[in-house]
């Protein structure tokens, strides 16, 4: 099964990932959800859970940032409890924080954006998501979803109607208020949402074995299970929602329809103008962008000199014969990204440009007091990159 992703892209999502295991653990191990003494292979006397703790979100630290993560995903799926009472992953043979260690531990290491991959001369390292293990998570997930499905279907006390307004009953004094306001609604109310929600689990799997469907289904269960999550604080709604956002496909957010290349001109004095080259070109799956430096002959030969004047000296875009320049220039490099980038891109297009713009000169009037002067005017590069630099 192919996808678009990148490792910039894959970095972010297991940073997010990574910041959720900590919120996950101080959300639920405070009230008792978080039993060390059930976790995988060992069982953690009371008077080291304390240590647990620490290392737990130490290697969830250590996940953030992709230092070491190898390592820490193994303390992870040891550290965290097996989820033996829970209605709906019991249902499952490897419930799905457990699983996402094990792909994680599968995907080839150091993707641009970790700190293993801070200072080499390949900014990509030719880090892809195989598509072999992409096409794993799809069926994992399809599987979890079509098992829980089936498992409430079957379960003499599956909570439709009555029953489900009893069994939100037990969350309405830790529910958030939106929680405690659904758990209040009447009973037909709620017998709707009971089957459509299993209706979205047993769906899943059919639907999503056709190519077009798969981005309806996939947002549909990450709402259903994000629902179960914030809405009711529940563990499991919370877990499988983790689980969806590795199976996120970027093509479905490709790059806009624009003609390549797209000219990124750029500072040779300044480090921060370094990086943005260094990820335009890690995270530029298809080739799309060129770079050069301000004042350089293609920078002269492609925007006349009345032109120039006035322009900024950070980092410029000419994009299909536009001009672009401080936040405008930023969005169309992530939209031409594509991915999560792009999706970045259109959501920031909804803050004001003068707000966006007073932001973007704020950073470049100090990044060169924040990132060091770089040895020479090209970014280090290999040489399969070296062709997209121009004069």
């Amino acid at each position: 099964m192919g996808n678009r992703w990148s490792g910039g892209q894959y970095s972010v999502v297991r940073a997010i990932w990574g910041v959720g295991l900590i919120v996950f653990f101080l959300l639920f191990g405070g009230s008792g959800g978080w039993d060390f003494s059930q976790t995988p292979l060992w069982s953690v006397p009371p008077r080291f859970h304390v240590l647990a703790s620490v290392l737990f979100c130490a290697a969830a630290g250590l996940l953030i940032i992709g230092l070491w993560d190898r390592l820490a995903v193994w303390l992870l799926f040891f550290s965290t409890p097996w989820p033996t009472d829970d209605f709906w992953l019991s249902a499952l043979w490897l419930p799905p924080l457990h699983f996402m260690y094990v792909v994680h531990f599968l995907t080839p290491p150091a993707p641009y954006g970790s700190w293993a991959a801070r200072g080499r001369p390949d900014p990509a390292g030719g880090w892809r998501f195989p598509r072999l293990l992409y096409a794993v998570v799809w069926l994992y997930i399809a599987a979890a979803a079509l098992a829980i499905g089936l498992k409430e279907s079957l379960h003499p006390n599956f909570p439709v109607g009555a029953g489900l307004a009893e069994w939100l009953a037990s969350y309405r004094e830790s529910a958030p208020w939106l929680g405690r306001a659904i758990a209040s609604w009447p009973t037909p109310a709620l017998a709707a949402v009971s089957w459509v929600m299993l209706g979205l689990k047993l769906g899943f799997a059919p639907t999503a074995l056709f190519a077009r469907l798969r981005p309806a289904a996939w947002f549909a269960l990450l709402l259903a299970y994000g629902l179960l999550g914030s809405v009711f604080f529940l563990p499991s709604g919370v877990a499988l929602a983790f689980t969806l956002m590795f199976a996120f496909n970027p093509a479905w957010a490709s790059p806009p329809a624009t003609q390549p290349p797209i000219l990124i001109f750029f500072d040779g004095d300044c480090g921060l103008c370094h990086r943005a080259v260094r990820f335009a070109f890690a995270e530029d799956v298809d080739g799309r962008f060129r770079a050069a430096p301000l004042g350089g002959e293609t920078f002269r030969a492609k925007i006349a000199a009345e032109r120039r004047k006035g322009l900024p000296d950070s980092v410029v875009v000419i994009e299909e014969g536009r001009l672009l320049t401080e936040s405008r220039a930023a969005l169309a490099i992530l939209a031409n990204l594509g991915g999560l980038w792009r999706v970045a891109a259109r959501l920031m297009r909804w803050v004001p440009k003068a707000w966006a713009d007073a932001v973007y000169r704020g950073v470049a009037r100090v990044r060169k007091r924040i990132f060091a002067a770089p040895k020479s005017s090209c970014p280090i590069m290999p040489p399969h990159f070296r062709d997209r630099f121009l004069p």
